[in-house]
C-alpha cells in the first residue's frame, strides 16, 4: 500500500480528505482533483498537522501548526477560568442555583433575626427549619447562618480576584501561549472540598 498525499498545488495545504492509502496500481493511475497535485510519502500525514512545502522541488510534506484563532481562544480561557471559579466556590457552598438562592434568603434572615430584639420564628421560617439541627434556638442558627455567609463570603472573594486578573491577562496576552501561560499562573486558593 503507498500513501498518496494530494495537496493544493499552491498553497501546499492537504484538503480533510486528501490522504490515501492505495495499491501501487491504483497510485499510479490516481488523478489528483483540480488545482491539487499528488506525491507518495512514508511517514504518516495527517491534514491537520502537515502541509506540503511547494518551494521545495520535489516537494515534500513538513509539520505544520495551523494558526490559532485568538478570539475562540479568548473565549474558551474565559469560560475555563469561570467553571474553575464556579467549582471552588460550590466547594465551600453549593452549587445550583435555587441552593444558591435557599443560602441567600437564609443569611437575609439570619443578619435580621441578629438585630431583631424579639425574633419570631414566622418571620424567619428558613431559620426556624434550622432549629434542633445546626442550634437549639433561633439565634443560635442564625449566627451560625452569619459565620458560614462571612467564611463563604471571604473565600469568594479570593476566587473573585483570581478569576478577574486571570481573565484580565487573557485579554491582554499576545499569542496563545501567554493565554496558556496566564491560565496555568491562576493562583487559585487552596481549598478542601
Amino acid at each position: 500500500m503507498k500513501q498518496l498525499v494530494f495537496y493544493d498545488s499552491a498553497t501546499g495545504s492537504i484538503p480533510p480528505d486528501g490522504v490515501r492509502f492505495m495499491s501501487d496500481e491504483a497510485a499510479a493511475i490516481a488523478q489528483p482533483p483540480e488545482g491539487c497535485d499528488a506525491l507518495a510519502w512514508e511517514a504518516l500525514v495527517s491534514p491537520d498537522t502537515h502541509m506540503v512545502d511547494v518551494t521545495q522541488t520535489p516537494a515534500v510534506v513538513t509539520p505544520y501548526t495551523p494558526p490559532v484563532d485568538m478570539n475562540v481562544k479568548r473565549r474558551e480561557a474565559k469560560a475555563h477560568i469561570d467553571w474553575k471559579a464556579a467549582k471552588l466556590r460550590s466547594w465551600v457552598g453549593s452549587h445550583g442555583y435555587g441552593q444558591e438562592m435557599v443560602y441567600l434568603a437564609k443569611e437575609i434572615e439570619a443578619r435580621a433575626c441578629a438585630t431583631d430584639p424579639v425574633p419570631d420564628p414566622a418571620r424567619y421560617p428558613l431559620l426556624a427549619a434550622e432549629v434542633g439541627i445546626t442550634g437549639d434556638a433561633l439565634e443560635e442558627v442564625a449566627a451560625a447562618v452569619v459565620a458560614k455567609a462571612d467564611e463563604w463570603k471571604a473565600i469568594a472573594a479570593e476566587i473573585e480576584a483570581v478569576r478577574l486578573a486571570t481573565k484580565q491577562a487573557i485579554d491582554a496576552a499576545p499569542d496563545h501561549i501567554a493565554i496558556d501561560a496566564a491560565m496555568a499562573g491562576a493562583s487559585w486558593p487552596a481549598l478542601t472540598p
